[in-house]
C-alpha cells in the first residue's frame, strides 16, 4: 500500500513531494522501481532468448526455466540504476547489459548446482 503522502502522479519510481517549505524534492519509491525495471528485463530477456521449441529445444527450454523461474531482479536493476545516473538520457540502452547480467548470474546458479545434481540424481561421484 502506498504511503498516504505519496504522490498518486508518481511513476516509474521516481516522484516528487512538497514539504511544509514549500521545496520540491524527489522521492523515491524502491518498490516500483524494482517492478518497473524486473517488468522490462523480462519482456527483453524473452526477446533475445531463442523460443523454447527452437532447435536444440532442449537446451532452450531449460535456458527459458532458469531464467524465468522467478526473482526479483535485482543485479540488472541495479546495472540499470547504474546506467541512468551516469546518462538519464539513454537509460535503455544499457538493456541488454542488464539482461546479460542476469544470464550470467542465472548461469552461476545452476553452474554451483551441478555437482549435487550429478551426485544426487546420476548417483554417481562428482
Amino acid at each position: 500500500m502506498p504511503h498516504p503522502r505519496e504522490p498518486k502522479a508518481a511513476t516509474r519510481g521516481w516522484g516528487h513531494r512538497a514539504p511544509m517549505d514549500g521545496i520540491v524534492r524527489p522521492t523515491f519509491n524502491l518498490e516500483r522501481f524494482i517492478s518497473t525495471r524486473t517488468m522490462a528485463v523480462n519482456q527483453a530477456l524473452d526477446r533475445f532468448l531463442p523460443r523454447a521449441a527452437t532447435k536444440p529445444a532442449t537446451i532452450h527450454r531449460a535456458m527459458r526455466y532458469s531464467l524465468f523461474a522467478g526473482g526479483k531482479r535485482m543485479r540488472p536493476a541495479l546495472c540499470l540504476a547504474a546506467a541512468a545516473g551516469l546518462r538519464p538520457a539513454t537509460k535503455t540502452d544499457a538493456l541488454p547489459l542488464a539482461c546479460a547480467v542476469e544470464c550470467i548470474h542465472t548461469y552461476s546458479l545452476v553452474h554451483d548446482d551441478l555437482p549435487r545434481w550429478t551426485t544426487t540424481i546420476i548417483g554417481g561421484a562428482s
